[in-house]
């Protein structure tokens, strides 16, 4: 026996496999029993012993391991609150686990402990009810998903620690980069939602009265909207801004998202009207030396004193650049003077 990590004079099993095997390993077969005939019955005795013991702490260790997972699930006031039947439900078996354990660490003979009438009965009832009690935990999990689908992206386990914490903001934090792809974390202030944050360090304001309140998968759900409607909104003064900037001024004024998508609706804008131009391949010539001006400032821009964020922005954009200007040269080459020209087409999709 050993206690609990969480004390309150409450015990677990330990080498309880061990002990299982040797309980195995030393059952006498009934046909050895030939050799033992002048203590037949106590030879008998023990066998069965043993083997109801066997079966015991098989049962045992099932309980042992079902009541340490929930244990410590409903160790949380807000999953009690969330799943109170269920809650009742453990409380009950809880009660009755933790005084088996202080009667066998009061008396931890193996033979006494794990053998007396109704001990396996009563391990196959808490083991049926615990069961019971992880099937309705699996189906409140799956409620919890279809409400925010991107909670599939999280182990139980994951979803639980949220669940088990969720009047605490900071208990989702280290679960955004996993629901949503490079949000690092959201900026807070009380329970007002400001801002998210890239692993970069890119802070992209939310709208107002954006607030971390009720169910955790509502106020992520309302996190999810707004990012998307936040950045449509800075994607389209993006794209009107392209136009009205200097290259060099916006890509620094944008976010990098913003920029690296933009910089792709422009360019594509300006294969397009070079294709259908009166000259296609002397427009789109032109197009190219334009690109190559853009790319000679990009890398006189990556040169000067940066801040890491626009540095990285600028790397991305010049990558996306290189590949671009490659494309206008074999539209070129290919002399492509029609948007339905196959590689267009291809290069579009």
């Amino acid at each position: 026996m050993e206690p609990t990590k969480n004390g309150h004079r409450s015990f677990q099993l330990d080498f309880a496999k061990a002990a299982c095997t040797c309980v195995f390993r030393y059952s006498v077969p009934s046909l050895l029993l030939q050799f033992v005939e002048p203590i037949r019955d106590l030879v008998a005795d023990w066998s069965h012993k043993l083997l109801v013991l066997q079966q015991t702490l098989e049962e045992w260790m099932t309980c042992q391991k079902h009541w340490l997972y929930l244990e410590a699930i409903f160790a949380s006031q807000d999953i009690i609150r969330q799943l109170p039947e269920e809650s009742v439900l453990f409380s009950q078996v809880d009660k009755g686990w933790k005084d088996l354990m202080r009667r066998t660490n009061d008396n931890p003979n193996a033979i006494s402990a794990g053998t007396y009438n109704g001990l396996r009965e009563t391990l196959l009832n808490y083991n049926a009810v615990l069961e019971r009690i992880h099937k309705q935990l699996e189906a409140y999990l799956e409620t919890k998903r279809q409400a925010f689908p991107r909670f599939y992206f999280l182990s139980n386990d994951e979803l639980l620690k949220i669940l088990a914490n969720s009047k605490s903001t900071e208990a989702v934090q280290s679960f955004l980069p996993k629901c949503f792809d490079n949000i690092q974390r959201l900026e807070f202030a009380d329970r007002d939602i400001k801002a998210m944050r890239s692993a970069e360090g890119e802070r992209v304001p939310l709208s107002v009265n954006l607030k971390a309140r009720g169910a955790v998968e509502t106020w992520l759900s309302a996190v999810e909207a707004d990012m998307t409607k936040t950045l449509r909104k800075f994607m389209k003064r993006g794209v009107v801004d392209y136009e009205r900037l200097p290259r060099r001024d916006w890509m620094l004024e944008k976010f990098g998202q913003v920029v690296l998508a933009v910089a792709q609706i422009a360019w594509c804008r300006a294969c397009e009207q070079a294709i259908l131009a009166n000259n296609p391949k002397q427009a789109l010539s032109r197009w190219h030396e334009a690109q190559l001006n853009q790319l000679s400032e990009l890398t006189e821009l990556v040169r000067s004193d940066l801040h890491p964020t626009d540095r990285r922005k600028v790397v991305a954009l010049i990558t996306g650049d290189v590949h671009n200007r490659d494309v206008t040269a074999e539209l070129i080459s290919e002399n492509v003077s029609s948007l339905q020209n196959f590689l267009w087409q291809r290069v579009r999709s």
